[in-house]
């Protein structure tokens, strides 16, 4: 179960990496964070750290 995680963790700051501007790295990771929470919220509301609006630019401009 362990090399699942790391395998996990190593494709996540992998994809950070990839990401060429610090906003993009920034919402990026607080989109990984609402899903690897796993509290049955994964909606860009229900961040704390970016706004509902800047994740759903991120979504609709980067991905």
């Amino acid at each position: 179960m362990g090399t699942i995680v790391q395998h996990a963790q190593g494709l996540g700051y992998s994809l950070l990496c990839l990401m060429p501007s610090m906003y993009q790295k920034a919402s990026l990771n607080a989109m990984l964070g609402l899903f690897l929470e796993a509290q049955g919220h994964p909606l860009p509301q229900q961040t704390q750290v970016k706004s509902a609006s800047s994740l759903s630019r991120f979504l609709n401009h980067y991905l």
